[in-house]
């Protein structure tokens, strides 16, 4: 690790991996002082060429620099390598020779520095830092250290950052002001920042104004304080990594459960209040973009206000990777987990369409929703079409997978629609995970107001029934048009719809005006009494998700010999409501 550094302080050239396949009579330096742009000769996807004078004469050799934006893995550096020394070894009077071949990287692995916490390491935080590109954990946590965050690390790509506990002062470079670093300037009373959610004091500009002249007053002072830090830095890391050599790894854990071509710098980068497209009980969804391109990811950061016990931590886990392993087309697909001690980020597919609810009732209170949610009204056979994608999907969870998955909290915005509008459940388990690991409060149960069955709002019971309730819930939304929460927090939709029931009233009254078309009215009174039927107040008069896509299946056929409308409605009729609301 301080090799590393050692190596950059005495020149750039001394890091090169120098390695030749034939006799040269040229250094290093001849060839890295040519890459210059006068010297170009070609340049392409895979990199430039130049022409490099060598040796001090008219000699030439050409130098073919390929891109590396990105850091090779180990493993692929070694493959790459390989692959050169092949190539360096083939003689032939019409190929052209490979003389030798340079690099330069991060040898055997990228650079920790995390173990200077809790060293009395005092003043400012050096500069040159900033140069260390190979850095990815930097823990300063629990010194002496003053005077502002160099705005060089920001060009760094940490993956973990810990200022906290220092005596820090001024605004902390703008590359940290996201959710990723929420934990990484704690009580560093003068340092200060835009966004509220890092915990920090919050910047105003005759703060800003003050502290831009402390920098050019003590300048000279400064300077030499970097040196002599940087010099206890280095040595501290010598000694302090010695030490502590076996010590726990500090940086998030990445885990993935299906093949991604992104990194976690990727994913901490994007995590900005203008990236944020959901937020509840539970925590924020962000939209980030990945692979320098137009793809995106769903990231959802769990609240963690207190930290799980081990025992959870590992039953946590565990969870996750059984929701990672379901693969199913009418299941959001969980790409991977990132985790610490202090948060915990899932990574899924992202939904082009956005969720049902902001298609039903226009609540697309998010900037990056489309525009088109908030004109256009879904017909009745996308409708119809959602409610049979988002049925099978739940039907796999509860009859397909060993044990079976109880999702705990069905609703209509947690059913996404892709670009096709072909349905996806999500956040499925998140559930079970804040009742395990008391990560959230009763907000999870109050933004679900609605779509909560009776039995598990007064006694927390679980079973797959109460995802036949909230199933049904969005059964009468599809066909209604309305909210769960109907008129107001105090009454729902299914109350709502089952005096339609009570008081004898025709269904076709109840029907949403802006889809019901002649055509659909069989449909849409069938699926009507479906969801009345999965919203019984008694579980075991509700319907399986297995009956409920059967049912779905039968009114999503075409007509073709003209019975088919009464078996579906025979299948519904078959579960009679409850005797209180039996027409009088």
């Amino acid at each position: 690790m301080i090799s590393i550094y050692r190596k950059r302080k005495h020149g750039p050239d001394s890091t090169w991996k120098f390695t030749t396949f034939q006799r040269v009579n040229f250094r290093k330096s001849d060839i890295l002082s040519g890459l210059t742009e006068e010297n170009v000769i070609g340049s392409g996807g895979s990199g430039k060429v130049y022409r490099v004078v060598v040796n001090d004469s008219n000699n030439f050799v050409a130098v073919k620099r390929i891109w590396n934006n990105r850091k090779l893995e180990q493993k692929l550096e070694k493959e790459f390598h390989a692959e050169v020394k092949k190539l360096g070894l083939i003689r032939h009077s019409n190929i052209v020779k490979l003389l030798c071949y340079s690099s330069w990287g991060c040898p055997g692995a990228l650079l920790h520095a995390r173990y200077l916490s809790q060293n009395k390491i005092s003043g400012p935080i050096p500069e040159k830092l900033g140069n260390l590109a190979c850095l990815t954990v930097l823990d300063l946590s629990e010194n002496q250290l003053s005077g502002q965050i160099p705005l060089q690390l920001g060009l760094l790509k940490l993956t973990l950052l810990n200022l906290s506990s220092n005596h820090l002062t001024g605004r902390i470079p703008t590359q940290f002001e996201n959710d990723a670093y929420a934990s990484s300037f704690l009580n560093n009373p003068a340092l200060c920042a835009n966004k509220p959610s890092l915990n920090i004091n919050s910047c105003n500009n005759s703060d800003h104004h003050k502290s831009s002249k402390f920098p050019s007053k003590y300048l000279p002072l400064i300077i030499s304080l970097g040196a002599a830090a940087l010099k206890s830095l280095v040595v501290a890391m010598i000694s302090i990594y010695r030490k502590r050599k076996h010590g726990p790894d500090s940086t998030r854990k990445f885990t993935t459960f299906q093949r991604v071509n992104f990194r976690k710098s990727d994913i901490l980068s994007g995590l900005t209040e203008e990236n944020v497209i959901g937020s509840g009980g539970s925590g924020k969804v962000y939209r980030v973009v990945v692979n320098d391109s137009n793809n995106f990811v769903a990231v959802k950061r769990i609240w963690n206000n207190r930290k799980l016990e081990q025992k959870l931590e590992k039953e946590f886990h565990a969870e996750v990777k059984k929701l990672g392993s379901i693969r199913h087309s009418n299941i959001v697909k969980l790409l991977c987990c990132m985790s610490n001690e202090n948060s915990k980020l899932l990574v899924y597919e992202y939904s082009k369409n956005h969720s049902l609810d902001q298609w039903l009732h226009r609540n697309n209170g998010a900037s990056s929703t489309s525009s088109s949610v908030q004109h256009i009204v879904l017909d009745w056979p996308k409708r119809l079409q959602i409610a049979v994608r988002a049925a099978q999907g739940l039907y796999y969870m509860h009859h397909s997978c060993s044990p079976p998955i109880v999702h705990r909290d069905v609703k209509s915005s947690n059913i996404l629609l892709d670009s096709d509008f072909n349905a996806k459940v999500a956040d499925f388990g998140l559930a079970k995970m804040f009742k395990q690991g008391e990560l959230a409060t009763m907000s999870v149960v109050d933004s679900s107001f609605g779509y909560t069955a009776p039995e598990y709002a007064h006694t927390t019971r679980v079973n797959e029934k109460i995802d036949v309730y909230s199933f049904g819930v969005i059964l009468l939304e599809l066909t209604t048009g309305k909210e769960a929460s109907y008129r107001d927090e105090h009454t729902s939709l299914a109350e709502w719809a089952w005096r339609y029931i009570k008081d004898d009233i025709p269904i076709v009254d109840a029907l949403d005006e802006e889809i019901k078309e002649p055509s659909y009215l069989d449909e849409m009174s069938s699926v009507f009494n479906l969801g009345i039927n999965c919203t019984n107040t008694e579980p075991s008069k509700r319907p399986s998700m297995k009956e409920v896509v059967q049912i779905l299946h039968k009114c999503n056929q075409p007509l073709v010999c003209g019975d088919w409308r009464e078996d579906c409605c025979k299948f519904v009729r078959c579960f009679s409501p409850p005797q209180e609301f039996k027409a009088q």
